[in-house]
């Protein structure tokens, strides 16, 4: 069995290491999926493109559907990188 000889240090070095696992799950469950949200909508910026009609079309609105109209009004689009298929 172990006994607590002094109870102040053993309180503060528990404080401590609770503040650590505390901030290591902040991290992992908050922080990062955070910047993983905001990366994503980087690429989803950087890949937009714009139908004759001047709507915005997204990565994640074109994924699954035909690329050469646009979703909204179905105005064809002109094929580039991401629609050459």
């Amino acid at each position: 069995m172990v006994a607590v000889v002094d109870s102040r240090r053993f309180g503060a070095g528990l404080l401590v290491v609770l503040a650590v696992l505390a901030a290591v799950f902040f991290e992992l469950f908050v922080v990062w999926p955070l910047v993983l949200v905001g990366l994503a909508f980087v690429a989803d910026g950087l890949t937009a493109k714009r139908c004759p009609n001047d709507h915005l079309i997204y990565l994640w609105s074109r994924l699954g559907r035909s690329t050469l109209y646009c979703p909204t009004c179905g105005a064809p689009l002109g094929r580039d990188g991401l629609n050459a298929g």
